[in-house]
């Protein structure tokens, strides 16, 4: 499986509403990633759902997406589609 299957189901609408809503409930202060430049509505995500495990998994490599790492992907501009 690559990133062009999870891309095909991606509906921006629903990620805009879910990005909303974990922005209600997670607190900005509360958002850390050590040496790592994420984008808000990412980071927010990210912390909503692993909390302190989030850092740890923007580093390694995801078999999902043919074991690249996330913060790499967001590096790049097809990885931040």
């Amino acid at each position: 499986m690559d990133l062009d299957v999870f891309l095909k189901a991606f509906h921006n609408e629903h990620s805009l509403k879910f990005v909303e809503t974990c922005n209600e409930i997670v607190d900005a202060n509360d958002i850390k990633f050590v040496d790592i430049i994420v984008p808000r509505d990412i980071a927010t995500v990210l912390y909503w759902r692993l909390k302190n495990h989030a850092n740890n998994w923007l580093l390694k490599p995801v078999p999902a997406l043919n074991f690249e790492r996330p913060i790499d992907l967001l590096k790049s501009d097809d990885g931040k589609k």
